[in-house]
Formats: structure tokens, C-alpha cells, sequence
């Protein structure tokens, strides 16, 4: 399962759409109030009995869930591309190892099949030992690194059997980029200005959000699923039941 958020707004308050998804369902969440951006979302969604792989970009939120989780490399890649744009030449070096380190693990999962099992494990076990050396290497000269680079050895010790868990098992994708693909759209809404209005305009959006995207993905036709729900006396669905304007004193309270 794929994680990933963004801020929204809902009339006047800030809030953050989340979405979770793999390749047979998607559901959307807006949340506002102090938790909307919180571990409660993910475990609320997931519940206690999750047991698959919690695919994220390193956000706090997921820091103490109890899931096995994989990290995003294409978020590390693009940060030490970041950092090495301003680092001195030494720092740069660095960076340039641990990003051709990634991108050797990124390039080995594509020829698993093209490589006998003992080979593949072998490859394996030398780029995670490669891994250990460079965090091993910036932890005995951690004061002489300059904060952003500390702070990337921490995020990067911080998850050490996270970054590598798609090559211990093919199921698992080395990156986050199908929730970004499916945030793309919310994203491009919020830029027109098109967030929701009120609390009961944002549970529709993301119940309707889940239903069309999810049915795309399934190959069917949201429009029939509709109909079938909305044309039988009792349709097997949960009742919406009014929400506070959040413009109320109420709802602000």
C-alpha cells in the first residue's frame, strides 16, 4: 500500500488530503484539526491488522507505525540532488556515492530475472554492505559534516532496512511514485482553487474520489455502480449523516 498527503483547505480551515492505494483500490481521507496530518490517519485507515508493505516518503506521521515499511529512493535521490547543488566539493563527493549506490540497487532489482538466485543475492548483500560503510564512514566524522548532510545520515540510519526492502522482496516497489501519481490531480484541483467548501463537501469528495478512481482501476464504470446503488429501495451504503459548517462558531469550536 502506497501513503502520501497534501494540504487542502476546507473553506477556511487548513486541512490535508491523504491517500492510500496499491494497484486494485484507492481511498481518499480529508482530515482537519490538530491530528489531520498524524500517525491516527494512516492507522485509522489501515487499522491494527495491516500486514503488507507500507510504501511512504519518510514523513513523520508513519515514523511510529507498527507496519513494515519501504522507503522512497526516488525521494532520497532527488534530495541528495538538491543538497549536492549547494554542498562543497567534499560533501558533493558524498553525496555522489550514496546517490550511485541507489541507483546501482535500482538498476539491480530491474535485472532480477536476468540473474541466477545466488548472484542476485550476492549483488545484494555487497551494495547493503556498501550502504553500512557509508553510514559507518558519517557517523566517524559526524562533527565535521556540515547540518543538512547530518541530517540526511540520520533520516537515512534512522530507516536502515527500508531503503533496500525491494531487494529482499520483488513485491515491494523501490519507490512512493504511484501515490504521487495519484495525488496529481487533488494537487492540480487546489491550484484552480477547487478545494471543498465544508466538512460535508470534503467527506463527498473523497467517497466519490475513492469510488471513481478505484473503479478505474478495476476496469469498470463508476457511472453503473452508481446507478445500481442509487435505483434500489435500500442500497447497501452508509448514510452521510449532516456535518457542521466549519464557517459556525460550532465547528470552530
Amino acid at each position: 500500500m502506497h501513503a502520501d498527503e497534501t494540504g487542502w483547505r476546507v473553506n477556511t480551515l487548513n486541512a490535508w488530503l491523504w491517500v492510500f492505494s496499491n494497484k486494485d483500490l484507492t481511498i481518499y481521507t480529508i482530515r482537519t484539526g490538530d491530528k489531520a496530518r498524524g500517525a491516527n490517519v494512516p492507522a485509522g485507515i489501515l487499522g491494527p491488522d495491516f500486514d503488507g508493505y507500507l510504501i511512504v516518503d519518510g514523513g513523520k506521521a508513519y515514523q511510529c507505525l507498527q507496519y513494515t515499511k519501504g522507503q522512497c529512493n526516488a525521494h532520497l535521490l532527488r534530495r541528495t540532488k538538491e543538497m549536492a547543488d549547494t554542498a562543497s566539493t567534499h560533501e558533493q563527493k558524498i553525496l555522489h556515492t550514496l546517490s550511485t549506490l541507489i541507483q546501482e540497487a535500482l538498476d539491480l532489482a530491474r535485472r532480477r530475472d536476468q540473474l541466477t538466485s545466488q548472484g542476485f543475492a550476492r549483488r545484494v548483500q555487497q551494495i547493503d554492505n556498501r550502504l553500512e560503510d557509508w553510514l559507518v564512514d558519517r557517523y566517524a566524522r559526524f562533527e565535521a559534516l556540515s547540518p543538512e548532510l547530518r541530517r540526511l545520515a540520520k533520516h537515512i540510519a534512522g530507516h536502515r532496512d527500508e531503503w533496500l526492502l525491494f531487494l529482499h522482496d520483488p513485491a515491494v516497489p523501490p519507490t512512493n511514485n504511484h501515490a504521487e501519481r495519484m495525488l496529481r490531480p487533488a494537487v492540480i484541483t487546489r491550484k484552480v482553487g477547487g478545494c471543498n467548501k465544508t466538512l460535508l463537501g470534503a467527506l463527498v469528495h473523497s467517497i466519490l474520489a475513492s469510488l471513481m478512481v478505484t473503479c478505474k482501476q478495476r476496469g469498470q464504470k463508476f457511472l453503473e455502480l452508481a446507478r445500481r446503488f442509487w435505483s434500489v429501495d435500500q442500497p447497501q451504503a452508509i448514510p452521510l449523516a449532516p456535518q457542521p459548517d466549519p464557517a459556525t462558531p460550532a465547528a470552530a469550536g
